[in-house]
């Protein structure tokens, strides 16, 4: 349930799938050599139609993938339209797992027992697959890196298995030949442990001609004129692949930006600099830009940030002078904004556009002139599944970014277009924790690292800009452990002020005693501060919780604790 989420639903779901997901363009060469993949392995007689590839990443199947284990190969796997849910959420499940823990039936006889299957071929995983009730004639497929080791060839059915022979890691089922007579149609390969697959793409097709696929009702324009519409009698030809149409929410690159044009203006260096203490983090962005014009002009910085973050600095470097920022309210700061830049002043403005979208405003950028851009932010980082994480945003929405280019802080000024140049860029980040650091390590980014016990450097080993948001995963021994941090800062009025952060990340062991009582406490704020929508969350929470407690369970008491004014 997502109704009484401040975010958006969409986003709310997407961020509990616990999963990165990212469409790769058809023009890349990745897409090309899937797609070459894939059709190089299908039956004659058929065709594979692909409409979308998905490149997949699960941090906790990436931290947990045997790569010390040999024979690995790219395979494919089917599953039926509606379990894709499931496997985007959990990742893939062994059959035992599927019957026992989650009440669902097999669909397939499993010729080699209790394991995940995969083949090399992609019209032998599209017989698991089903197309969707909703998309119709589409289906969704698996592309995984499977960790073969020694595998056991086998040229008749042992449906009783539930883990390869000894000394073996794998098993085959040999696809028959008139030589062999074997009991298997096609080439299967079975796993029996969950580290030894790595989904990588989803890729979404047409089975050809499995499936019905009206290209015409898609792909056919308004028609106002008789004269122009398609008679029945012309052909059609089918494309190997169907780019679809670009929807609104499309993810763009941010950077400098012209509003009147809305084109998006390169940097000329772009450096990040974060430092990482627990589960807080201190990140300084540099953006330098130039302009090349012969005369002043005024453009748009428009970056994305985490929902938990918070700006606390600006500073901006312009023919040896530091301007930093002031915060003032928001209406005063766009006034004295225009007065400036009609003086002939130079002047920055940033402020928030959106929940996650921060824009800074360069007013009388100078001619022929260099500029750097200091932003500071502090962010506090989520665990999940035990592991601090620390994401760095790389994109965002096509609507968020439009909405900030659009705002007009003044109008005296023209907007050019700059010449496209390579981006210097660099990546660094110091890493304190508290407790032992067991393991460090991106699923989205190549690291150079130094570690010890507590304290790691790391740096990005590919220096090129992001394409992707980049994620850190920190693994600690202890991190169930209760912690205090404080922080000393020294003011101008020779006061110290001191700041205090308690962590805590609570470890839940549910008792095998069904008959041992549990008390359940709520505890709810309802001071000031909780006043309007946050208080009306907080009891629609505490009525979800209330409403899934079980109403036949003697053994469960809870109560509500209220405080505040």
């Amino acid at each position: 349930l997502t109704n009484w989420n401040v975010k958006a639903p969409i986003e709310a779901k997407y961020r509990a799938l616990k999963c990165y997901i990212e469409t790769i363009a058809s023009s890349t060469s990745e897409y090309k050599n899937i797609a070459k993949l894939i059709q190089s392995s299908t039956d004659s007689g058929e065709q594979i139609i692909i409409h979308n590839i998905f490149n997949v990443t699960k941090q906790t199947d990436v931290l947990n993938f045997c790569n010390t284990l040999s024979n690995q190969r790219q395979l494919f796997h089917g599953s039926k339209y509606t379990n894709f849910l499931g496997i985007l959420s959990r990742g893939l499940v062994m059959p035992k797992m599927v019957i026992e823990e989650l009440g669902v039936a097999r669909t397939d006889i499993g010729c080699l027992g209790y394991g995940i299957y995969f083949s090399d071929t992609v019209s032998t995983s599209l017989k698991y697959t089903t197309p969707s009730t909703v998309r119709q004639g589409r289906r969704l497929l698996c592309i995984c890196q499977v960790a073969l080791g020694e595998s056991a060839n086998y040229y008749s059915f042992s449906s009783t298995l539930n883990k390869p022979p000894d000394g073996f890691h794998s098993t085959h089922g040999v696809k028959r030949t008139e030589d062999n007579h074997s009991m298997f149609t096609d080439d299967e390969y079975v796993i029996y442990q969950l580290d030894q697959q790595l989904l990588h793409y989803v890729v979404e097709v047409s089975w050809i001609p499995n499936d019905i696929v009206n290209i015409e009702l898609e792909r056919l324009p308004i028609v106002h004129h008789q004269q122009d519409t398609l008679k029945l009698s012309e052909h059609v030809e089918v494309p190997m692949t169907i780019d679809d149409d670009v929807i609104e929410i499309a993810e763009q690159d941010y950077g400098l930006i012209c509003p009147s044009s809305g084109k998006l203006v390169p940097l000329k260096s772009y450096h990040i600099r974060a430092q990482i203490v627990d589960v807080t983090v201190e990140v300084v962005l540099y953006q330098v830009y130039y302009n090349m014009s012969s005369t002043p002009i005024e453009a748009k910085y428009v970056f994305p940030l985490d929902e938990n973050s918070t700006v606390c600095g600006f500073e901006a470097h312009i023919n040896n002078k530091i301007i930093k920022g002031v915060v003032k309210e928001k209406e005063q700061a766009k006034q004295e904004y225009r007065e400036a830049i009609e003086k002939g002043h130079g002047a920055y403005l940033m402020h928030q556009e959106q929940a996650q979208v921060f824009s800074v405003a360069v007013g009388n950028l100078p001619a022929n002139t260099e500029v750097i851009i200091k932003i500071t932010y502090v962010a506090e980082l989520e665990i999940e599944n035990g592991d601090i994480i620390f994401r760095f945003p790389s994109k965002m929405t096509s609507w968020q970014s439009k909405q900030a280019v659009e705002s007009r802080d003044q109008s005296s000024l023209r907007s050019i277009g700059i010449v496209d140049e390579k981006v210097e860029f660099s990546f660094k980040a110091s890493i304190r924790m508290p407790y032992n650091i067991i393991k460090l390590f991106s699923p989205t980014h190549r690291l150079r690292r130094k570690l010890t016990d507590c304290i790691a450097m790391i740096e990005l080993l590919d220096n090129i800009l992001l394409d992707r948001d980049f994620i850190l995963s920190i693994t600690l021994d202890s991190t169930n452990l209760p912690r205090i941090s404080n922080e000393t800062s020294d003011l101008s009025n020779n006061l110290n002020c001191q700041a205090c952060m308690l962590t805590f990340y609570p470890r839940f062991e549910i008792s095998a005693n069904s008959n041992e009582q549990i008390q359940i406490i709520f505890i709810i704020d309802v001071s000031n501060s909780m006043n309007g929508n946050y208080v009306k969350q907080a009891k629609q929470l505490a009525h979800l919780f209330l409403t899934n407690l079980k109403t036949d369970d003697t053994n469960t008491y809870f109560n509500v604790i209220t405080f505040g004014s």
